[in-house]
C-alpha cells in the first residue's frame, strides 16, 4: 500500500520514521522538493543512500517536500515505478500517491497503476491546472476513494503549490508533517477481535495553508487504510489472506455464492491490497479487499466470470452489481 508524506515548508520527517517506513515498505523510493521555480526529484532503490542524498538537498532547499516509500502492487519493481512521477509532459509538476486506483492496468504493462494514472489519465483530464476546478477536485477525490495523492508544481497556471488529495484518509502528525497512513510507526503483531467501520465526517471547504500554498479538503475525518490495524497503545497491525475471506464471506457479500464467485478471478493479499485479474484480456486492476468487488473488466468490459461484453446474468441478485469500473475520463467528462 506504500507510505507518502509530505512536509511543509522548513520541515523534515525525521531519520526514525523514515526507516520504518522503508523496512514496511521496500520497494523502492523517491522524494520531491519544492525549489522555488522547480521541482526537484530523486529515486533509487536503496533507502539510505537516497535518504543521504534527500539531507544534503534540503540543506540547500526548504520548501515543501514529499517522500514516498513504496509496496509494489503492480509494475515492475525498479526505479522507473518508484513515485513522484511527472504529470505527462509537464516537468514542472510531480504526483506522488499511496493506496490502489481504479486504473485497469493492461496485460505485459510494466508500469503501475499510478505511473499510468500520472502520464496518461491525468493529462487526458486538462493536468495539474484542472485540480484548481472545484467541482473536478470533488470528483476526483471520490474516483480515487481510498487512496491519497500529492500534488506538487511550479506550473504557473495553478493557483496553489501543492494539493493533497482525500487528505482526510492520511493525519497530520504531531512533527508537522503529514503521513499517508501509520506504517512508519513500530510494529506489535496481534490479530483482530472485531471490525470496524465509520462514517466520515466532511465539513467541505478549501483552507490555504500558512506554510505554502496549498488546496485540500480540510476538518474531514475517516478511516486512515493502515490504521485500522494500529492503536495508540499496540501499533499493532496485522495481515491474514483467510481473515479476508471471512469478512468477505460473514460481512461483505453475506451470500457465500458470491464470495466463491469473486475469489475466482480476485488475489487476494490480506487487509493491504487485492487485485482482480481478467480472464477476456488479462488486465490487471487492483482493488481496495474490504469493498464490493468489480464485476465486469474496466480495460475490455468483459463479465469477470462469462468474459461476455454485453449483458449477461452472472450477477442477476448480487447486491453491490457494479456494471463496469469506469475510467476517469468517463467520470469527469
Amino acid at each position: 500500500m506504500c507510505l507518502l508524506t509530505f512536509m511543509p515548508k522548513g520541515l523534515t520527517i525525521s531519520y526514525e520514521h523514515a526507516r520504518r517506513a522503508a523496512i514496511s515498505n521496500p520497494d523502492g523510493f523517491g522524494f520531491a522538493i519544492h525549489a522555488g521555480d522547480t521541482i526537484l526529484t530523486d529515486h533509487d532503490m536503496n533507502f539510505e543512500h537516497l535518504w543521504t542524498r534527500f539531507l544534503e538537498a534540503r540543506k540547500v532547499q526548504h520548501g515543501a517536500a514529499m517522500f514516498h516509500f513504496r509496496i509494489a502492487t503492480h509494475g515492475t519493481v525498479n526505479t522507473d515505478n518508484c513515485h513522484p512521477f511527472y504529470i505527462g509532459e509537464d516537468t514542472q509538476s510531480v504526483l506522488g500517491h499511496n493506496g490502489m486506483l481504479p486504473v485497469a492496468v493492461p496485460v505485459g504493462e510494466n508500469r503501475s497503476d499510478t505511473r499510468l494514472f500520472a502520464e496518461i489519465v491525468l493529462p487526458h483530464c486538462g493536468g495539474v491546472e484542472r485540480l484548481d476546478d472545484d467541482e473536478f477536485f470533488k470528483e476526483l477525490e471520490a474516483w480515487s476513494a481510498g487512496s491519497k495523492l500529492v500534488i506538487m508544481t511550479v506550473n504557473p497556471a495553478t493557483k496553489y503549490d501543492y494539493y493533497i488529495v482525500n487528505e482526510k484518509d492520511g493525519h497530520w502528525g504531531q512533527d508537522g508533517v503529514w503521513y499517508s497512513n501509520s506504517s512508519y510507526k513500530p510494529i506489535a503483531f496481534t490479530s483482530y477481535s472485531s471490525y470496524a467501520h465509520g462514517s466520515m465526517y466532511d465539513s467541505g471547504g478549501w483552507t490555504a495553508k500558512t506554510q505554502s500554498t496549498s488546496k485540500s479538503n480540510t476538518g474531514a475525518w475517516g478511516w486512515d487504510d493502515y490504521d485500522y490495524g494500529y492503536d495508540d497503545d499496540e501499533n499493532a497491525r496485522y495481515s491474514d489472506t483467510a481473515e479476508v475471506e471471512s469478512y468477505l464471506l460473514d460481512e461483505l457479500y453475506a451470500h457465500p455464492e458470491w464470495t466463491a464467485q469473486v475469489l475466482k478471478f480476485t488475489t487476494l493479499n490480506g487487509w493491504d491490497y487485492a487485485s482482480v485479474e481478467c480472464i477476456n484480456c488479462g488486465a490487471i486492476t487492483p482493488v481496495d479487499p474490504l469493498e464490493p468487488s468489480h464485476t465486469h473488466c474496466g480495460h475490455c468490459r468483459a463479465c469477470l466470470v462469462c468474459t461476455e461484453t454485453g449483458l449477461c446474468q452472472c450477477w442477476d441478485g448480487y447486491e453491490y452489481h457494479q456494471s463496469f469500473t469506469p475510467t476517469f475520463e468517463e467520470v469527469t467528462k
